[in-house]
């Protein structure tokens, strides 16, 4: 089982990502909370294929009007949301690896009558990963998302990032990307993540 938890913040251009824990502040609305919860698997359906693996997520809504309204920010899909993913590995000599990842993506899963949209994308990603040593390791990503809608409506991103092992169990991860959408390429926008993540593995 997992859950969702989101911060939002609508605030200036100036601001750093970190400005959403500061809450809403003067100059934007902020929204937090557990969106979603629900069942997720991962299965290997082919013992030949050791680094072929396929995930699956059903989410849950929890809560009223999470994709937002006049005075509070979008923060989640208010109807279900289901996740299928395809993953596959491949080893480029000793120090180089290429992660490939595909994707059928349902959200916001309900009536029209009701409001939901039901929208359809098949996601895309390639990430080229390089190992200088055992703990570090350099990569670049580039995705691209088509949503089958009408109109018709794309997402693409590309970025690097960079992640140290300190133990076989602990690592650091920082990631940058840079994204763009039909709306922000028809308005002369742009927007970009800074990610930073820690991940500790508690098993064997």
């Amino acid at each position: 089982v997992e859950g969702r938890y989101r911060m939002v913040r609508n605030g200036m251009a100036s601001e750093t990502p970190f400005s959403v824990f500061a809450g809403s502040g003067e100059n934007g609305s902020f929204r937090q909370g557990l969106t979603t919860i629900g069942p997720k698997i991962r299965w290997a359906p082919n013992k030949r294929w050791p680094n072929f693996s396929v995930q699956s997520a059903f989410w849950i809504p929890l809560g009223d009007s999470l994709s937002g309204s006049s005075t509070e920010p979008y923060l989640d899909w208010d109807g279900s949301i289901w996740w299928t993913q395809f993953f596959n590995d491949f080893s480029i000599g000793s120090r180089w690896s290429l992660f490939t990842e595909i994707d059928v993506l349902w959200e916001d899963i309900g009536s029209a009558q009701q409001g939901r949209i039901n929208r359809v994308s098949t996601p895309v990603t390639v990430i080229a990963t390089y190992l200088p040593r055992w703990d570090w390791s350099v990569y670049g990503l580039v995705g691209y998302s088509p949503y089958w809608q009408s109109p018709f409506d794309w997402f693409g991103q590309a970025g690097v990032g960079v992640k140290h092992q300190f133990t076989r169990k602990v690592e650091l991860e920082l990631l940058y990307t840079g994204f763009t959408n039909r709306n922000l390429v028809e308005n002369d926008g742009r927007a970009q993540t800074i990610n930073l993540g820690l991940r500790v593995n508690v098993g064997n």
